[in-house]
């Protein structure tokens, strides 16, 4: 005699198939964010002062996007990595522009010099000593107004 189920076992068998399937089959997804560090870096290199000033921070801002832009079923560890990215990308900028302050700096002292317009000997002691002394006269005149 066939023994015959019934429907709340069945139901539950079906649920449990469904939790199973759910869990185990989902498809990797691209990380969020990972498009993002992509443009940003795109970016970059399309700015040639920039990108001439830091290749070795780009390429590693590169690897670090391609990291990202991997399928993953870890939700996290794919934010993780975008974001890791997005902040190479933005290391590699900053660098690039710091670069790029210092150079332009460097420039502007040497005009400077070549004009004529150094600092006198002796006075960068006293351009060094300027802001205390003149957060003491700050103190000073404003005790003197409480007085």
């Amino acid at each position: 005699m066939a023994k015959m189920t019934t429907a709340p076992t069945r139901l539950a068998a079906l649920a449990l198939v469904a939790v199973v399937l759910a869990s185990g089959c989902s498809a990797p997804v691209k990380p969020a964010g990972a498009d993002d560090a992509r443009r940003a870096l795109m970016a970059l290199r399309a700015d040639p002062r920039l990108s001439a000033e830091v290749p070795v921070a780009i390429q590693d801002a590169e690897l670090a996007v391609q990291a990202a832009e991997l399928p993953t079923r870890d939700l996290a560890a794919g934010q993780h990595a975008a974001h890791v990215a997005q902040r190479k990308v933005d290391i590699a900028r900053a660098e690039a522009e710091r670069k790029l302050s210092e150079q332009s700096q460097k420039m502007l002292d040497e005009q400077r010099e070549a004009l004529g317009w150094g600092v006198e000997p002796g006075a960068s002691a006293e351009i060094e000593d300027m802001p205390a002394r003149v957060h003491h006269r700050g103190e000073h005149s404003r005790l003197a107004g409480e007085a």
